[in-house]
């Protein structure tokens, strides 16, 4: 399959399942993470989403990892594209603890610490 995204992207995306929860203000909703980067996620849409998610809203994440100590979350995310069946969102602002776990999750699944040092260094640039 030829994604004319997949070309764009300056992060490595990691296939990862787990349960990933979105809020805003006082709505809820769980859908499963399809993969994850540095930069953001892919997940399913989730069933009851609605007419979410056609506007600028910012989303709180929580991507549940089996173990409450190693949760990632997202302060701040936003819907970079959509589908009938799936999400994918933008980080724009995550804890120090969750980006520590989020960055040694992708360095055990790449097998490669340096591709992910450039990632964070590249991540860096892309928010000055």
């Amino acid at each position: 399959m030829n994604d004319p995204t997949h070309s764009r992207r300056r992060f490595q995306r990691i296939p990862f399942s787990a349960t990933v929860t979105l809020t805003y203000g006082d709505d809820r909703w769980q859908g499963e993470l399809i993969d994850l980067s540095l930069n953001g996620l892919l997940l399913s849409r989730p069933d009851d989403w609605s007419e979410h998610g056609d506007d600028d809203r910012h989303y709180r994440i929580e991507i549940d990892l089996g173990n409450r100590d190693l949760n990632i979350v997202m302060q701040d995310t936003t819907i970079a594209h959509m589908d009938e069946h799936r999400i994918g969102l933008t980080c724009h602002r995550i804890d120090i603890d969750s980006i520590a776990s989020l960055k040694r999750l992708i360095e055990l699944n790449l097998g490669d610490p340096e591709l992910v040092h450039r990632e964070l260094a590249s991540l860096g640039e892309t928010s000055t």
